[in-house]
């Protein structure tokens, strides 16, 4: 972000502020919002997420990665403007989700990020909408839950308690890579291998796409 010897980004930049007065944001986090996106100094992060569920096309020149809890209520909240950012950016847009349950305070969200990541291995097709049942149905995660969600689902039951029993070393992965990068909250989003520090929001988002896009074009 901090490389732009050409201004490319300087329109974009201008364009974000302004959206950001606009609805009202306080200067000081108006500020905040800037420096963070265009004079952060920060490396690009490198996660692994060949064995995560992921929604849109892996070659897309946008990549998305959330770290998020199938407990959290924020997460909850902002998993409809994870699927809006996706059938928005059809073909621009990969996103992949990385598993970080906090079982400090929600004791059953392992158990649910397992049976997310058994869905995912045992039929992809049907990862995105039980994806949005876990949420649905949140805090009632735990394993007697979860193979009945996996039933109702249609899921074969011999195929999915071997897959969710085999998924907590996959848990543990996720779990590792977000602290390594210093991920103590969720859901915490990356963009294209840096954290994403605007609104969470699918304008300002989308806002973020539209610039990557150009710049890079």
């Amino acid at each position: 972000f901090t490389q732009d010897t050409s201004c490319k980004r300087a329109p974009y930049a201008v364009k974000y502020v302004l959206q950001l007065l606009v609805d009202e944001i306080p200067d000081a986090k108006v500020r905040e919002y800037y420096t963070q996106k265009y004079e952060s100094t920060a490396k690009a992060v490198k996660l692994d997420v060949s064995k995560a569920p992921h929604v849109g096309k892996e070659d897309a020149p946008i990549r998305l990665v959330e770290f998020y809890d199938y407990a959290c209520p924020h997460c909850q909240a902002f998993a409809p403007i994870m699927a809006k950012v996706a059938a928005d950016n059809e073909g621009k847009v990969v996103e992949y989700f990385l598993m970080f349950p906090l079982e400090a305070s929600h004791p059953d969200s392992r158990s649910a990020a397992q049976a997310s990541l058994a869905v995912w291995q045992t039929d992809p097709s049907k990862w995105e909408a039980f994806h949005h049942m876990l949420f649905e149905r949140a805090p009632q995660h735990n394993k007697d839950y979860v193979m009945q969600y996996a039933a109702q689902a249609g899921l074969d039951a011999g195929k999915f308690i071997e897959a969710y029993q085999g998924s907590n070393t996959q848990v543990n992965n996720d779990l590792e890579q977000g602290k390594t990068n210093e991920v103590d909250s969720t859901p915490t989003l990356y963009f294209n291998d840096r954290k994403y520090q605007g609104p969470m929001s699918p304008e300002y988002i989308g806002m973020w796409i539209e610039e990557e896009l150009a710049v890079n074009r």
